[in-house]
C-alpha cells in the first residue's frame, strides 16, 4: 500500500522534469531537449509505477498532459514550429506503462470493466493493423496509443483504489491545482496573449489550417491556456469541475471559479452544455447536504463571473455572442455546426465506398468521436469500439448508487458529460479521453470497509 504523501511529492516529478528541460533549452540545448524529454518522462513513469507509487504516478501523468503543450510552445518560440513535435510524446511516454494492465485484462484477476475495455482496445488494434498495412507505421502506433492508453490508465486507477486510500484525495488536489492554474493562465492568455502562444496560433493557422482557434491577438483568440486546444482545455476543466463542486474547501472554490472562467473563454459550446448537464445531474442525484452545497456554489459562480467580467468586458461580449449561436435560427448559419453536419454526411459516403475503414494514422482529424472512430475503424470495428466504450461509461454512470462517496458521484457526472460530448468531440481518445477515463474510474470507489468514506463532503 502506498502511504499518503504531501503536495510536494506530487508536484516535484512533473515540475522538476519540465524545469530541467527549460534549463537545457535556455543554455542552448533545446534541440536535444526535444528528443530527451519523452525519454525522461518514460523513465520517471516507469520508476514511479515500478516502485508502486501509484498516486505519484497518476499525478505525474496528469501534470504532463496539462503542462507539456505549454512547454512545447515556449520551446517553439526559440526553436521554430514543428508539425510533428517530439515534445508532445512526453505525456504519452509517461502514461504508456499503464498498458501493463492489458495483461490483467487478458489473464486476470478481473476488475470492473476489464472485458469491455479489452474489447475496445482490440477493436482499436484492428485500426492499427490496417494503418500499418497502408504504410503509416508511426502514425498508426501513436493513434493506437491515443485509443488504448486512456482505458488502461483508468484500469490502473480502478485497481489501485482499494490499495491506496490517499489516491482520491491526491488526484482531486491535483485537479484543483491544475484547474486553478489553467483557468488563471487562460484569462491571461485572452487578455495579453504571451508571445509563445501568439506565435503558435499563427503557425497552426498557416501550416495546420486550424482556423477555429481565432486570431493571434488579445481578445480575439479562443483560449487553450496550458493545453493543446480549446477542446482539450474544456475537457480538462470539465472533468475537474464536478470534483470541485462536491468536495468543500477554500482551494476547491477558488479553483472552481478559475475553471469556470477558463471554460467560458474556450468558446467550446459542446462542453458548455455537457458540463451544465453534469452540474444539473449533481443537483438531482446528490444527497440533501450536497445538493445545498452545490446549489450555493453554482449560484455564487453565476453572480461572481458576470461581476468579474466587468473588468474584462471583451470576455463578456465574446461569451454572449457565442451563447447566442446556440439558438436554432443561429445554428443554421453557424460555420462550425455546418462543418460537422458535412462531416457526418461525408462519413456515410465513405462507409459506402470503404466500409472496412481507412485505418489509424490516416492524418485525418474530426470534431466527433463517432466520425473519427468510423473513419478509422470502419463499420464493424467502429461499432464494436463505440459500443464497448459507451458501455464502460454508461455502466459506471448507473452503477453509482445514492449514498456513494462524493468522489464517485463526481466521477459519474463526468461519465455523463463524456457521453454527451462524444458525438461532437473526440471525448474517448487522446488527451480528452485521458481526463474523461480518469474521472470515470472514480465511479468505482467504494467506502472503505469499516472506515470513513474517502473525501466525504
Amino acid at each position: 500500500m502506498e502511504p499518503g504523501r504531501g503536495l510536494l511529492w506530487d508536484l516535484v516529478p512533473a515540475f522538476g522534469l519540465i524545469a530541467l528541460v527549460m534549463l537545457g533549452t535556455a543554455v542552448g540545448l533545446g534541440g536535444l531537449m526535444r528528443l530527451v524529454f519523452p525519454m525522461l518522462a518514460l523513465a520517471v513513469g516507469v520508476a514511479l509505477l515500478g516502485t508502486r507509487r501509484t498516486g505519484a504516478y497518476v499525478c505525474f501523468c496528469i501534470w504532463l498532459f496539462v503542462l507539456t503543450p505549454w512547454l512545447r510552445r515556449w520551446m517553439d518560440l526559440d526553436l521554430g514550429w514543428l508539425r510533428v513535435n517530439p515534445v508532445m510524446l512526453a505525456p504519452w511516454a509517461a502514461s504508456a506503462p499503464s498498458l501493463v494492465l492489458l495483461l490483467r485484462m487478458v489473464a486476470g484477476p478481473a476488475f470492473p470493466l476489464a472485458g469491455p475495455m479489452l474489447v475496445a482496445i482490440v477493436a482499436a488494434g484492428y485500426g492499427l493493423v490496417l494503418g500499418v498495412a497502408q504504410g503509416s507505421l508511426t502514425g498508426a502506433v501513436f493513434d493506437w496509443l491515443r485509443y488504448a492508453v486512456p482505458p488502461c490508465f483508468a484500469a490502473l486507477v480502478i485497481v489501485a483504489l482499494p490499495e491506496s486510500p490517499s489516491l482520491p484525495r491526491r488526484v482531486v488536489r491535483t485537479l484543483a491545482l491544475g484547474a486553478a492554474l489553467a483557468g488563471v493562465y487562460g484569462v491571461v492568455q485572452f487578455t495579453i496573449l504571451p508571445a509563445w502562444d501568439a506565435e503558435w496560433v499563427r503557425d497552426v493557422i498557416e501550416f495546420a489550417r486550424m482556423t477555429s482557434i481565432g486570431y493571434p491577438f488579445p481578445y480575439e483568440v479562443r483560449v487553450f491556456s496550458l493545453l493543446n486546444s480549446p477542446h482539450s482545455l474544456a475537457a480538462f476543466l470539465g472533468a475537474a469541475m464536478p470534483f470541485l463542486i462536491v468536495i468543500p474547501g477554500p482551494l476547491q472554490l477558488v479553483a472552481l471559479a478559475c475553471a469556470a472562467a477558463g471554460l467560458l473563454l474556450t468558446m467550446a459550446r459542446t462542453y458548455w452544455l455537457a458540463v451544465a448537464a453534469a452540474v444539473l445531474y449533481l443537483l438531482v442525484r446528490g444527497r440533501p447536504g450536497l445538493k445545498v452545497q452545490a446549489a450555493i456554489v453554482v449560484g455564487g459562480l453565476l453572480v461572481l463571473l458576470p461581476a468579474a467580467a466587468v473588468f474584462v468586458p471583451e470576455a463578456m461580449t465574446s461569451v454572449t455572442e457565442r451563447l447566442a449561436t446556440l439558438g436554432a435560427d443561429r445554428l443554421d448559419a453557424d460555420i462550425s455546426a455546418n462543418s460537422r453536419e458535412g462531416d457526418y454526411r461525408a462519413l456515410v459516403d465513405l462507409l459506402e465506398i470503404q466500409p472496412l475503414g481507412v485505418g489509424l494514422g490516416n492524418g485525418l482529424t474530426f470534431d466527433g468521436q463517432v466520425i473519427e472512430s468510423y473513419y478509422a475503424l470502419g463499420l464493424v470495428a467502429g461499432s464494436v469500439y463505440l459500443a464497448a466504450v459507451a458501455w464502460c461509461f454508461a455502466v459506471s454512470l448507473v452503477g453509482v448508487r445514492r449514498g456513494a462517496p462524493p468522489v464517485a458521484l463526481a466521477g459519474s457526472a463526468v461519465a455523463l458529460q463524456v457521453l454527451l460530448a462524444a458525438p461532437l468531440s473526440s471525448a474517448f481518445v487522446g488527451e480528452l479521453g485521458m481526463f474523461g477515463w480518469l474521472a470515470m474510474a472514480f465511479c468505482h470507489l467504494r467506502p472503505a470497509h469499516g472506515g470513513p468514506e474517502p473525501l466525504r463532503a
